[in-house]
C-alpha cells in the first residue's frame, strides 16, 4: 500500500491555546519556521498482549523523517470530528480498519523544531485504542512498524532518545500513569 494521503497544501485547523478554532491554513506554511498552533491527535494502538504499535515515520517526512513514534499522528480535516479522523488516519497509514475502545486522555500543546526546516505547534489529543489487527503500513507514510511491550516503551525511549519524535516522548510520560488501570491489568 503506498497511496498519497497526505498533501502540502491540505488545510489544517488553527486554534488558540484554549482549543477555539480561529481559521485555517496549509499544512506546509503551519510547519515553517517556529510553525503555527493547529489541531492535531496522537494514537496509541494496543493489541490484546498490551503490547504497543510503534510506527517509523517515512524518510521522506519534512519533520522528524525516519524518526520512530507512537502508533499514528495526524490532524483533524476541516468539518471532521476527531473520532473520524482517528479512524480515517488510522485506516491511510496503518491498513488497520478495525479499532476498539477509543479513548481520549488528555490534551496539551507543545511546539517543537526540527534542525532548521521547521517546527510542529500543536494542540494535540492524545488518545488509545486497541487493535489486533495485522498493520499493512502506506509506505508513503511509514517506513517500519513493531510492537513493544508497555514496560519496554520508557527504557527504550531512554536509551535511544534521539531516534524517537518529542511529542512521543512528551506524551508517554503523561499517558503511563493514566495506562494503569485499562492496560496494565490484565
Amino acid at each position: 500500500m503506498n497511496k498519497q494521503v497526505s498533501f502540502t497544501d491540505e488545510p489544517l485547523i488553527l486554534v488558540d491555546t484554549d482549543g477555539n478554532p480561529v481559521g485555517s491554513m496549509p499544512k506546509l506554511e503551519c510547519h515553517l519556521g517556529q510553525g503555527t498552533l493547529h489541531r492535531a491527535f496522537s494514537v496509541f494502538l494496543f493489541n490484546n498482549k498490551n503490547e504497543l504499535l510503534l510506527q517509523q515515520r517515512s524518510a521522506d517526512k519534512m519533520l522528524w523523517p525516519s524518526f520512530w513514534s507512537n502508533s499514528c499522528c495526524s490532524h483533524p480535516r476541516l468539518g471532521e470530528d476527531e473520532a473520524t479522523a482517528v479512524h480515517r488516519r488510522v485506516a491511510e497509514e496503518l491498513g488497520i480498519t478495525c479499532i476498539d475502545e477509543l479513548t481520549k486522555h488528555f490534551e496539551f500543546e507543545y511546539q517543537a523544531s526540527y534542525l532548521d526546516v521547521g517546527s510542529e505547534w500543536e494542540l494535540c489529543s492524545v488518545l488509545t485504542a486497541r487493535c489486533d489487527q495485522f498493520p499493512r503500513v502506506n509506505s508513503n507514510e511509514i517506513s517500519a512498524t513493531r510492537w513493544v511491550s508497555i514496560d519496554q516503551l520508557s527504557p527504550l525511549l531512554q536509551a535511544d532518545a534521539e531516534r524517537f519524535t518529542p511529542w512521543i516522548k512528551l506524551e508517554w510520560k503523561r499517558l503511563l500513569p493514566l495506562l494503569q488501570n485499562k492496560f496494565l491489568a490484565v
